[in-house]
């Protein structure tokens, strides 16, 4: 299980590298202002409250910044992930 977090968690580091923030990390509108037009949530639209809600779930879930989602500290630390945190040439 570690080193799947180990993964994602990087992955978000590089990505984060790139300019990915928080920003990046959702739905394209129609998806929270259109219906479904079939299906067994016929009629139904995502909220984006709730959908922003279960992202800062997701966040804190892996240790990562709920306003920014980049990883915290403490997180690269239990990770074994020190080197990113001492600016060694990981990214």
């Amino acid at each position: 299980m570690q080193v799947g977090e180990r993964i994602v968690t990087l992955e978000r580091l590089f990505l984060q590298r790139e300019g990915v923030d928080r920003s990046w990390d959702t739905l394209p509108d129609r998806y929270f202002e259109e219906p479904m037009e079939s299906g067994h949530f016929k009629g139904e639209k995502i909220d984006r409250d709730a959908f922003n809600r279960m992202l800062d779930e997701y966040y804190r879930f892996h240790g990562w910044d709920v306003a920014t989602g980049a990883p915290q500290a403490e997180s690269l630390r239990d990770l074994g992930l020190d080197q990113v945190l001492q600016g060694e040439a990981l990214l």
